[in-house]
């Protein structure tokens, strides 16, 4: 037959545990996590402090129009 030799015949689709991880894909993956959570808390304080920054703006035009 002319098949490749790298394809295998049965492809075992176990799954993988945490003592399965080399150490640097656990700091990847505990890079990714850290990532979301950062992002989430930023998305979270701009929504929180929008009005504030908008209010803030709003004061800062008005005393450089003001002259």
């Amino acid at each position: 037959m002319n098949r490749l030799p790298f394809i295998p015949d049965v492809v075992d689709l176990g799954t993988t545990t945490v003592r399965d991880l080399t150490p640097i894909e656990i700091l990847t993956l505990l890079a990714l996590l850290s990532c979301f959570i950062f992002m989430g808390l930023v998305v979270w304080l701009v929504k929180r402090n929008a009005d504030d920054k908008s209010a803030l703006m709003s004061y800062v035009l008005r005393d450089k129009y003001k002259k």
